[in-house]
């Protein structure tokens, strides 16, 4: 028989026993729904954790924080000549280091405003590649000293106490004046040395609002004037006291890779082999995804019983339809059927039943994702995690489930599908 003539006589048969084709559709639409449903809040997942971590920092980037030397226990120093060694590594967009004012600097606001700011010298060239992204003002040249790029969440570090009512800074941050002190500490914390200069940071630029808390509580300097403060202190120093690598030291270094897929390699070189004390955002997202697989899995798990009590229900529809239909099978037999054709006869209305159910679960789920992305992820988005989808289904996964549906119904035919080949013409023309 020709395969069109096969399908059209699959098709009739199934619309001949109405109410139970679709008793055994529904068990599939119900299987795939739940299935589909699960994996994509699996995904869903996924995507909100990878956007949680890129929004902690950039993904290419890996941070060098020193090094000790096996030989003597002491920390190696971080320089430009380590700089240049990098920057000759396979697939490394760009290298720079970054010098912090630590310890004896602090920064006060309005002359009252206590608070902490990490100080940050990077160079001005490098502010945007190390994801630096301005929401007001620009980026400060080499030679404009102390003008710094202040990360969205500065102001709200600064405050002091009036009585018993705490005052936080406020105001536009232009209007603000920032100035860098130089401080000591004893046992009753630290405190202003007298006497010494103040050196006012003015106002360049503001960054967009970040969920990366380290940078956007940070005031960004140019690493020039950065080092020019340490170096004049450090002149004033004994020489037996002067530290002799400030002129080309950093407290850590950036390595910008080119692509993702190359900074776990690196990362791991510099760690594993030269011993490095290094970290990447890839760690962290490589962890969460290994949870989400996992996560996937358990919710693929749930949804998967459903289609098995499917696949149960599509034998048993199988089962009786040949049972029903064993004098059909005879006179299929005696008018020159094959047991090929009567075997893909019974085949196509199992794959039939599945792709049919495949196809409505498909367009349930969809509708289930976009209401619970509606409903709880509206919630969730209003607890200021901005536009949230909690429930995702990629393109592949519909292809898949489909395809799996499919399948599953033609393996649940397969045995029935053998027992028709199997019946007597003869038997089956006496059976009533």
């Amino acid at each position: 028989m020709k395969t069109k003539d096969l399908i059209a006589m699959a098709f009739k048969n199934l619309g001949a026993r109405k109410l139970r084709t679709f008793l055994t559709v529904l068990g599939v639409v119900i299987g795939c729904t739940s299935i589909v449903v699960m994996m994509s809040l699996g995904y869903g997942m996924t995507k909100q954790s990878e956007d949680w971590v890129k929004s902690m920092g950039n993904l290419t980037d890996i941070t060098i924080y020193g090094k000790t030397n096996p030989t003597n226990g002491k920390n190696e120093v971080l320089n430009e000549k380590l700089v240049a060694e990098l920057t000759k590594k396979p697939h490394v967009k760009n290298v720079f280091g970054i010098l912090n004012l630590q310890g004896e600097y602090s920064v006060i606001a309005n002359r009252k405003y206590d608070g902490y700011a990490e100080i940050v010298g990077i160079d001005p060239a490098n502010m945007e590649a190390y994801g630096l992204e301005l929401a007001d003002g620009k980026y400060p040249n080499a030679g404009d000293g102390l003008n710094a790029v202040f990360g969205s969440r500065v102001k709200d570090s600064f405050g002091y106490m009036a009585g018993n009512t705490y005052r936080q800074l406020d105001g536009d941050l232009k209007k603000i004046k920032f100035e860098l002190v130089k401080v000591e500490y004893s046992e009753t914390g630290m405190r202003e040395v007298k006497n010494s200069d103040k050196k006012e940071i003015k106002y360049s630029g503001e960054l967009v609002e970040s969920q990366d808390w380290q940078k956007s509580s940070a005031i960004f300097l140019p690493i020039q004037a950065v080092r020019k403060i340490l170096l004049d202190e450090n002149d004033k120093l004994d020489k037996a006291q002067q530290d002799k690598d400030l002129k080309t030291k950093y407290n850590r270094i950036v390595v910008v890779m080119e692509d993702i897929d190359y900074v776990k390699d690196l990362k791991n070189e510099l760690v594993d082999n030269e011993g490095y004390q290094a970290e990447a955002m890839t760690d962290w997202l490589d962890s969460m995804k290994q949870d989400m697989l996992v996560t996937q899995a358990i919710f693929g798990g749930i949804g998967a019983v459903s289609l098995l009590v499917a696949a149960i229900g599509i034998s048993n529809t199988m089962v009786m339809s040949i049972q029903e239909r064993t004098k059909e099978i005879g006179i299929m037999k005696v008018i020159g059927a094959s047991i090929k054709d009567i075997r893909a006869l019974f085949l196509l209305e199992a794959a039939a039943i599945g792709l049919l159910g495949g196809i409505v679960g498909l367009i349930l789920s969809y509708g289930a994702s976009a209401l619970l992305n509606n409903l709880l992820g509206g919630m969730i988005g209003g607890m200021g995690m901005g536009e949230t989808k909690i429930s995702i289904i990629p393109i592949y996964l519909s292809v898949a489930a489909l395809v799996f549906t499919s399948l599953i119904g033609v393996i649940s035919g397969y045995f029935p599908a053998r027992k028709a080949m199997k019946i007597s013409a003869l038997d089956a023309m006496r059976y009533e």
